[in-house]
């Protein structure tokens, strides 16, 4: 019995460990990419020399690599950016209540320290804070009425929608048909702070789409766009630049604020 429990906590922890290596490796962020081999290099090393160490101990050893954090702090350029670059917007606006569409739900958590949010998510999610109500939802049917919705927010989700990745349906347009949706609900002179995977367009089926960052605003012909900002290939963020100069890009982040226009 006992030696089956064993077996079992092994087991557990063989597949944690295979899920982290897919994580670290397949999963790991586009900036990171070409730093795999050295950091795969670096961490068998440490790994074999470690082992020396502890084998003089008998102490136990298990595998659960975490690479790109030896030289620098390591974090998404685009999710750490578009956080910050919202949060300043949403502030500078004085709103009484906002709504985000499925954004990063570290992003709602804190704006909602300063300013009541309703988080629409298409997977359930089940967090108590206050300032800060969630709802299931469907970025595709939004739970508003036309023109009834004064502060809007969707970073790094529409290019998902449609592929697949979180179990929607399968949809070639489900990108454009959010933002129509997106549209539809914001009143005017109301806002919307977007942000998408700009550059090259095309497909990454079932990650996500990339965009031409001056095609991204004619999906909201109602929209006036009142300021775009960038987060490059290179994790830089610019603020306050023009999409035309950043359509050659490979993977950057475009932050659009629009306001409606009707």
């Amino acid at each position: 019995m006992r030696q089956a429990i064993r077996n079992s906590k092994r087991a557990k922890w063989l597949a944690i460990a295979i899920l982290n290596w897919v994580h670290q490796t397949i999963g790991a962020s586009p900036l990171n990419w070409p730093k795999l081999p050295q950091e795969l290099v670096w961490f068998f090393r440490s790994r074999a020399c470690y082992m020396q160490q502890a084998n003089l101990q008998q102490e136990k050893i298990w595998t659960y690599p975490i690479l790109f954090q030896r030289n620098e702090m390591g974090y998404d350029a685009h999710y750490t950016y578009q956080a910050a670059w919202a949060a300043r917007r949403i502030m500078t606006l004085g709103i009484q209540q906002h709504i985000d569409v499925s954004s990063d739900l570290r992003f709602v958590t804190l704006l909602s320290a300063f300013v009541p949010v309703l988080y629409i998510e298409y997977r359930p999610v089940t967090i108590r804070l206050e300032g800060l109500q969630t709802q299931q939802g469907n970025a595709l049917a939004l739970p508003f009425a036309d023109q009834s919705v004064s502060s809007i927010s969707c970073l790094h989700v529409i290019e998902h929608i449609g592929l697949g990745r979180y179990g929607d349906p399968l949809d070639v347009n489900g990108s454009r048909n959010a933002l129509a949706e997106l549209e539809r609900v914001v009143v005017p002179g109301g806002t919307l702070l977007l942000s998408v995977p700009i550059g090259r367009p095309r497909t990454v089926f079932n990650a996500h789409r990339i965009f031409d960052p001056n095609v991204v605003q004619t999906f909201v012909p109602k929209m006036k766009l009142v300021e775009f900002s960038v987060v490059t290939t290179q994790g830089k963020l610019i603020e306050r630049t023009s999409p035309m100069q950043f359509f050659n890009e490979e993977y950057a982040c475009g932050l659009y604020w629009f306001k409606c226009e009707r």
